[in-house]
């Protein structure tokens, strides 16, 4: 027992006199360390930046749908019902078969004509576009001309009102009855509904209706006896088991689309850049402090939203923006024919950020700090980074930001610094 008193005395000794020593440390906080704020506005800030486009898909797990026309693109909805009765079933007498389309947002489409028609070939929700029906195997018919599905006669089109809360399509017993015989034979004859709306020369009108993947989703509705002579009605009300939309819009050739910051979501649309790092960028750094040492606590890169008109649209109430940093290889301006960059050459970047921008907002923040410390210490080689749309596919939505070089000055771009220097000890 007195062994371990003497032993606990000795320990209090020492840590009292290395606390009372002069030495600092210089991993716990120093009194002199503080983070200094910097905004780099130089015009050699960005070494290069343009925007390009990639590759088409589908949204999985969408909560919306749409029909229409925006800009140069069309989008048709496609739905696949299953469960269906087994052949020989019969309508009541009293039942309206319908297919309701619940809307979610109109855009511009009192007066749009919608027309329905029945998908000629197999596809997937998952892997469906407008050249492919499931991965890696293509439409084997057009949807430029709708050859791909067969275009329901006896059923009248219907005219949108930017008051309907849903679009109804009312189809004959006749005319049902040999849709589900053909969607059930063992050799079925089509795979469901395709809804479009024709050209009526309005450039931006379209709908999007709620999907499957809400609790608003598409029914197709109808009464039924099992067999004739059953009374005994059965309700079907069934939600689609396959439901997307699919765009005529591709990426241009070449994919490169100009020396701009646009970002989009259909086609999705990225804007790479490379940042100049330069020491001078850091004013409080002292000759004898290593820039590769230096603490990023935070930066961000500010971006001003384009005002003319056409230069942005919100399918959503905000825009959600993601960085990610590009590893492997870089892809200079001089080098747009490699374009687009691969999966395999972008990293998400740790911690992830999230970067928000709403209607009514001006500037935008994208957080970059992991991107700046990885340059800065070299942790990774800098070979740029892209910005693009969390939400790649969703929807129409797309936002332009003016570019270095604008001619108003406050609204170009620019990067803000919160740093630490390193400590060097006495």
């Amino acid at each position: 027992m007195r062994m371990v008193s003497i032993i606990t005395l000795v320990v209090l000794l020492f840590l009292f006199v290395a606390g009372c020593s002069d030495k600092k440390n210089v991993i716990g906080d120093d009194s002199n360390l503080h983070p200094y704020y910097t905004e780099i506005k130089a015009d050699s800030l960005f070494q290069y930046f343009y925007s390009y486009e990639n590759e088409t898909g589908s949204f999985i797990r969408n909560d919306k749908s749409l029909t229409g026309h925006f800009r140069t693109n069309e989008s048709i909805t496609l739905l696949r019902f299953t469960n269906l009765p087994d052949s020989g079933f019969v309508f009541t007498e009293e039942t309206a078969p319908s297919l309701i389309l619940p809307v979610k947002k109109h855009f511009n489409s009192e007066g749009m004509v919608l027309r329905i028609g029945i998908i000629k070939q197999f596809w997937h929700h998952f892997f469906a576009t407008w050249e492919n029906a499931e991965e890696d195997v293509e439409w084997e018919k057009s949807w430029d001309d709708y050859s791909a599905m067969t275009l329901l006669e006896g059923i009248e089109e219907y005219i949108v009102s930017e008051e309907d809360s849903t679009v109804v399509f009312t189809l004959p017993k006749e005319v049902l009855e040999g849709i589900i015989e053909g969607w059930t034979m063992e050799d079925p004859e089509g795979y469901g509904f395709a809804v479009y709306a024709e050209d009526g020369g309005v450039a931006d009108s379209y709908l999007e209706f709620y999907s499957r993947e809400t609790s608003d989703g598409p029914l197709l509705s109808f009464d039924y006896y099992a067999t004739e002579g059953d009374t005994a009605a059965v309700s079907y009300e069934r939600m689609p088991v396959h439901q997307t939309f699919i765009n005529s819009k591709q990426p241009v050739e070449g994919y490169y689309t100009g020396e701009e910051l646009q970002i989009a979501n259909i086609v999705p649309t990225r804007t790479a850049i490379k940042l100049n790092l330069f020491d001078e960028f850091f004013v409080s750094l002292s000759p004898e402090e290593d820039l590769k040492k230096i603490t990023i606590n935070k930066a961000e890169l500010v971006l001003y939203k384009e005002q003319e008109e056409g230069t942005s649209h919100f399918g959503e109430s905000r825009f959600e923006i993601f960085p990610y940093i590009i590893v492997n290889n870089e892809y200079p301006l001089e080098e747009a024919d490699n374009l687009p960059i691969p999966v395999e050459d972008l990293q998400s970047i740790s911690p992830t950020f999230t970067s928000v921008i709403t209607e009514t907002q001006d500037s935008l923040a994208v957080n970059i700090t992991s991107i700046v410390q990885s340059h800065i210490s070299e942790l990774k080689p800098n070979l740029g980074f892209i910005i693009t749309s969390s939400l790649e596919n969703k929807d129409n939505s797309f936002i332009g930001f003016y570019p270095p070089g604008h001619l108003e000055e406050e609204k170009r771009p620019y990067l803000r610094i919160l740093y630490t220097l390193p400590f060097i000890p006495e």
